[in-house]
């Protein structure tokens, strides 16, 4: 009887590891992926859809895996195809995954062969535009902490004893992150400006530098009191 129960545990083990890596590795066989959409996809549209909202933080413009533009991101289409849909290592927690609208442009792209236009003509999408971040907490929290901050400043992050979760994180911080009216001062503007002794984002995290707009934005709101 005891031979029995060992043979079902290793069984059921067995069975639930398999079915795990049958899940794990079949993401592409659960996409339908329309003719239609192979061939009037482009990069700029994956741009858009995917690369602007789920990737460029990281693979922009601190080199790497860089997907800001055609030229870097049709390199990478194994690589991407492998960790999005196969190991799916991207995007790295704590961000969610891509839903199923923009998994099927993804995999069109992919699979379409990586075209910088619509393989079977007509009209190009335009570039899309940046994310414009404006001078409040909320547009900073949304589009800069949370895309380039989190990952680390959070708990259970390389980076957790210097939270940046919440905006009392910032502004109650005894470090200094925050000096209301006084951003020259304040820790968290210090530490983005080239030659930082603690430079942010660490080059090692392979996070992209803040652009001058995202820095200006932070600035302001600082100027302004940090409501």
């Amino acid at each position: 009887m005891l031979r029995f129960h060992l043979l079902l545990l290793f069984s059921l083990a067995i069975g639930t590891a398999c079915n795990y890596k049958i899940q794990k590795g079949s993401v592409v066989d659960t996409i339908s992926v329309s003719e239609q959409l192979k061939q009037t996809v482009s990069y700029n549209q994956v741009k858009g859809v995917v690369f602007q909202t789920k990737c460029i933080s990281c693979h922009g413009n601190s080199g790497g895996v860089n997907l800001e533009s055609y030229q870097s991101a049709v390199r990478y289409l194994d690589a991407i195809k492998k960790t999005v849909f196969m190991s799916r290592s991207m995007p790295k927690a704590p961000f969610a995954g891509l839903d199923r609208g923009q998994s099927e442009v993804l995999l069109a792209w992919i699979e379409a062969g990586g075209p910088e236009r619509p393989i079977g003509g007509g009209d190009t999408i335009p570039e899309p535009l940046p994310v414009p971040v404006e001078p409040t907490y909320p547009s900073i929290k949304a589009h800069i902490l949370d895309m380039k901050c989190i990952s680390c400043h959070r708990p259970g992050g390389q980076a957790a004893s210097v939270p940046l979760v919440t905006k009392e994180d910032l502004t109650e911080s005894p470090l200094e992150l925050v000096v209301p009216g006084d951003p020259e001062s304040s820790g968290v503007m210090i530490v983005l400006e080239p030659g930082a002794r603690k430079f942010m984002p660490p080059a090692e995290s392979g996070i992209s530098p803040l652009t001058e707009d995202e820095k200006n934005a932070i600035r302001v709101w600082i100027q302004n009191g940090a409501p």
